[in-house]
């Protein structure tokens, strides 16, 4: 309390006299002298008041205001602390440890109140006692000990303990889907750190897969701990790709079409199905028919892409013209560039740029072939 304030309630009962006495006075026309001895009478009070104040309340008023002061300050850390966001899977934990304390030991105790059906008892009667569930539920600690039991008192508690378990699992389900996440979006940007680091900065093979074998390592984590995270098994086969191990690749895009067999239209599944007929076209020898194949499923499932995005369903014309020519599909090849041209034409960026000049180096023909002839093809 400030000072000033506690000064006031002091002296304030003596003023509401005066000032009470005074308008009686007024009234009534009391003696000059019985009017001059309360004045007087009044000045002393105010005197003494005024003096026991600043003897006894103003010296604890003045230890006591920093105190506050203290406190208020050393409250406000601890709250900022408490709710600071690396503290935030503590309060999570708190709020989830706040389980109902009774509700683990009722589950045995139910098993052997439960009457089975046996030769002395059929099914149609009750499967649990009335008398006996109230002495358990009593000796649970539900209801008041030193009553009988009491069921209806029994079924409120229980309902709003489901009611509040209801909703920490809900907070519980939301927070472990944010939490998994959030990890596997680390995992990814960890994985492509280490992808980057692997491929550009050291150009030495042992550190290269040194760094690609951790790429692939936090891209598996990433789609550990988020099972809806399918750009990491992408990412993961591009690692198993440049590690040289196609057999494992073509395993981890097997499974990511499987995983997104229900989606019709998906850009990770259209890019699966393309990195597929990148396999096919490499192996020894080449098998550009399951190539075709890919790249035909690859653009079914592609999705409606704008602006440079659509570089992406470019290259997939691009490739598919190129593996058509090298089944000798002659006639089938020239729409795929002509699709692909226009879409590079229609993006402003460098790669558009080099993708119209494939086109164009791919389309001179002196001899109703590509430039460089069929084997000359590649997916790129």
């Amino acid at each position: 309390m400030s000072t000033a304030k506690s000064f006031w309630i002091t002296i304030a009962p003596a003023i509401f006299l005066i000032v009470v006495l005074a308008i009686v006075g007024i009234a009534i026309g009391p003696p000059a002298e019985t009017v001059a001895a309360f004045y007087e009478a009044a000045r002393r009070y105010i005197f003494e008041a005024a003096d026991w104040y600043q003897k006894s309340l103003e010296g604890s008023a003045k230890l006591i205001a920093p105190l506050f002061t203290i406190l208020s300050g050393v409250y406000a850390i601890y709250k900022s602390y408490q709710y600071a966001e690396s503290r935030l899977y503590f309060r999570i934990q708190d709020f989830l440890d706040r389980e109902e304390k009774r509700l683990p030991r009722a589950r045995p105790v139910l098993r052997a109140l439960v009457e089975r059906p046996g030769p002395s008892r059929s099914f149609e009667s009750p499967a649990f006692a009335s008398d006996e569930l109230g002495e358990a539920v009593r000796e649970l600690g539900w209801g008041r000990y030193f009553l009988p039991p009491q069921l209806g008192l029994v079924e409120f508690q229980l309902s709003t303990a489901i009611e509040q378990l209801t909703k920490q699992n809900e907070a519980a389900r939301r927070n472990l889907h944010s939490l998994k996440s959030q990890l596997a979006t680390a995992h990814l940007l960890k994985g492509a750190m280490e992808a980057s680091r692997g491929s550009t900065l050291f150009p030495e093979p042992k550190i290269n897969s040194e760094a690609c074998d951790r790429a692939l390592a936090h891209f598996m984590e990433a789609f550990k701990a988020d099972r809806t995270a399918f750009e990491a098994l992408e990412y993961a086969s591009l690692m198993q790709l440049c590690l040289g191990d196609k057999e494992e690749a073509e395993v981890t895009l097997d499974r990511l079409i499987g995983l997104t067999a229900s989606q019709d239209k998906s850009l990770v599944r259209s890019r699966a199905f393309r990195y597929q007929a990148e396999i096919a076209m490499k192996a020894t020898p080449p098998t550009p028919l399951i190539a075709c194949n890919r790249l035909k499923d690859a653009l079914r499932t592609l999705p409606n892409l704008h602006g440079s995005d659509m570089l992406e369903e470019a290259e997939l014309h691009e490739m598919l013209a190129k593996v058509q020519w090298e089944l000798g599909h002659i006639r089938q090849a020239p729409p795929h560039f002509e699709i692909a041209r226009e879409i590079y034409k229609r993006i402003d960026n460098e790669k558009a740029k080099n993708g119209l000049a494939r086109i164009k180096n791919a389309l001179r023909t002196s001899d109703g072939g590509p430039h460089n002839g069929p084997t000359g093809a590649t997916l790129h």
